[in-house]
């Protein structure tokens, strides 16, 4: 239902109040009647650290940027204040660790030889699993700097590109 409301009101309240200028106020928790509004036409209360509700104008740099017609995925982590991402703890952390330890393994000297090239291929299969593609393109980039060959982030390229090359197929 949610994902009609707006549309359904636009077309009954024209019907009920004809000739008359109206404002409807709706306040909602869901990102599908979100997204069928317009930014600058939307009102955001912000809960500060200290329990108050603040409102944010128009210039704040904590007011959300996208709405109308917005991936539901981006208004709940823009629009609805997610500070601590869309993905579950688990994948969260793995991602997290293979970050830190590519950070970690930049310079030759600061690598451990003896563990190096077995870790180096856990975090090969960690990126290879990830579902989202730009995370997984950017970390296979990251990996590939390691190394002396960009073998790894041609082959995530590659699937991604055989990946999007089928989607397109099935639409023809």
């Amino acid at each position: 239902m949610e994902k009609r409301y707006i549309n359904i009101i636009q077309q009954v309240i024209p019907f009920i109040f004809k000739g008359k200028n109206i404002q409807i106020i709706i306040t909602t928790h869901d990102p599908l009647t979100l997204s069928d509004i317009p930014n600058n036409n939307i009102v955001y209360l912000y809960k500060t650290t200290d329990g108050k509700t603040e409102l944010l104008d128009q210039i704040s740099k904590q007011r959300p940027t996208k709405t109308f017609g917005a991936n539901i995925s981006d208004l709940l982590a823009d629009s609805f204040f997610v500070n601590d991402g869309l993905i579950g703890d688990f994948a969260k952390e793995k991602i997290e660790k293979t970050i830190e330890w590519i950070n970690n393994n930049i310079e030759l000297k600061s690598r451990n030889r003896d563990s190096f090239s077995r870790e180096l291929e856990y975090h090969k299969k960690v990126i290879s699993i990830i579902d989202e593609p730009v995370v997984k393109i950017k970390l296979s980039e990251m990996i590939s700097e390691l190394e002396d060959s960009n073998d790894f982030q041609r082959q995530i390229l590659n699937d991604e590109i055989r990946f999007l090359t089928e989607k397109r197929d099935k639409l023809q």
